[in-house]
């Protein structure tokens, strides 16, 4: 997916524009032939270090990525993952 290394903290790019970026990958899961290939990738967004993605905004979006990659019938092995990151990442408004 030609929209990931955006993502990475190297591309500088803005919160907003990261959840963007998050947005249109989510809607472009149904359509990936294997989106687990892209799960490594993504987790390290999710993890302490340098590539974390820290945000509110678009760490929700990333989780929603991750969700919506669960619900795909090739990555249906992700799906109590997804639910924990769900439970893990909901904020009190």
């Amino acid at each position: 997916m030609l929209l990931l290394p955006y993502l990475s903290a190297s591309a500088r790019c803005n919160p907003d524009t990261k959840t963007q970026i998050l947005q249109v990958v989510e809607e472009l899961v149904p359509f990936l032939r294997d989106p687990a290939r892209h799960l490594e990738f993504l987790s390290t967004r999710l993890g302490p270090g340098r590539e974390c993605i820290s945000e509110r905004h678009p760490r929700a979006r990333l989780v929603a990525v991750i969700s919506a990659m669960a619900r795909h019938p090739r990555c249906s092995h992700l799906a109590q993952t997804a639910k924990l990151l769900e439970d893990m990442h909901a904020y009190v408004w």
